[in-house]
């Protein structure tokens, strides 16, 4: 049985911070928009709306050298993925690369809309772009979904060479890119890399999301992909959910109008960094070279562990120490690619230093005792 006293650990979602929030600025700018605007309470525009004119434009901006009309926005990123992955694969299976290991979600969903999955290999710097060459000249018509900066579970960022080579493959290969950039602002240290979008525009689809940097209860998440799919993608979504909130729309807008999503980014980059340093230190010190990458930004690292222990053998014994931990191979679900190892990932944005700490140690000693038996 756990103690009673023993505090609970949780490594298991990666989830902004209370503290990454400005909810006091959101709840003046949602009041003020609800006294004035009441058309924001009415239905959005039906035929090929896009989103809110205004935040379109700001995003636009944000991004530079884009128009408004090639941004199409919906009810979160993981909805604007599934509405990608709906579009892309709807003349039947096409072949889908993901990095291994890989968002879990965005696996589900190129599952269940019949993409033929191909996992590549990542390390410290990314996704294995030599790999990736290999698959699209066997498989014409392929579509990557990657995680460029900070990736998500791994914490590994694509390196500027293998950036310059991925777009070179792209442009070659006819490859559709999407990146997802969820995390690409909270960096903690070193220079931005460029957005894949930038080096191949014609073959890149970008995902952008305000979950992060804003807040995860507005559901805002946009694609720049060209104007002509983000009409399939406004039809696709009228089809399904008519439109985003135009009130939550309208509060992400206000937010960029004020200056508050810029000021919430440094805010939470002064809060998360040291965060960042301190896991990472940790990390290195119990695990060494387990550790997958040195994380320079967003909210995870990850171990490859060699145990003999099971995962949920691992898992369990977390449970009983007070850690609860996220299924690995839900990351990583292709066993000629874990090779024999148990794959973790480990949110730290949510845990102050000295909590995560404890967490590692725990980790550590519930691996030494399971090597042991």
């Amino acid at each position: 049985m756990l103690e009673r006293t023993r505090q609970i650990i949780d490594m298991n979602r990666g989830i902004p911070p209370i503290g990454a929030i400005p909810t006091a600025a959101l709840s003046a700018i949602t009041a003020r928009l609800v006294s004035e605007r009441a058309e924001l309470f009415q239905y959005a525009p039906i035929g090929g709306y896009l989103g809110d004119p205004l935040l379109r434009r700001q995003i636009a901006d944000r991004l530079g050298e884009i128009d408004a009309d090639e941004i199409f926005i919906g009810s979160g990123s993981l909805q604007v993925l599934d509405l990608i992955a709906a579009t892309l694969l709807d003349k039947g299976p096409r072949p889908v690369l993901v990095e291994a290991p890989t968002y879990d979600r965005a696996i589900g969903i190129f599952t269940r809309r019949g993409a033929d999955i191909h996992p590549v290999p990542i390390d410290s710097n990314g996704i294995d772009v030599d790999r990736v060459e290999s698959l699209v000249s066997r498989h014409p018509g392929a579509v990557l979904y990657l995680i460029p900066d900070f990736q998500n579970p791994s914490g590994a960022t694509l390196s500027m060479e293998r950036r310059h080579h991925l777009a070179r493959v792209a442009q070659t290969h006819g490859l559709t890119i999407v990146e997802d950039i969820p995390y690409r602002e909270l960096r903690y240290r070193g220079q931005a890399l460029p957005l894949l979008r930038r080096l191949a525009p014609d073959q890149v689809i970008t995902l952008g999301s305000f979950s992060k940097t804003l807040s995860p209860g507005l559901r805002i998440g946009y694609a720049v992909c060209g104007a002509d799919l983000a009409g399939a993608l406004a039809r696709c979504a009228e089809n399904i959910y008519l439109s985003p909130s135009p009130l939550c729309q309208a509060v992400a807008a206000a937010a960029m109008a004020e200056g508050l999503v810029e000021r919430n980014i440094v805010h939470a980059v002064q809060l998360l960094g040291p965060r960042c340093q301190a896991a990472v230190a940790v990390a290195k010190q119990l695990f060494g070279g387990e550790l997958l990458a040195e994380p320079q930004g967003g909210y995870f690292l990850s171990l490859n562990l060699s145990t003999t222990a099971s995962e949920t053998a691992v898992l369990e014994a977390a449970r009983h120490a007070g850690l609860i931990l996220a299924r690995g191979s839900a990351f990583m679900p292709w066993d000629e690619i874990r090779g024999g190892k148990t794959f973790l990932r480990l949110p730290f944005q949510g845990l102050d230093p000295e909590e995560f700490s404890e967490g590692m140690a725990r980790l550590r000693r519930i691996l030494d005792e399971q090597s042991a038996i």
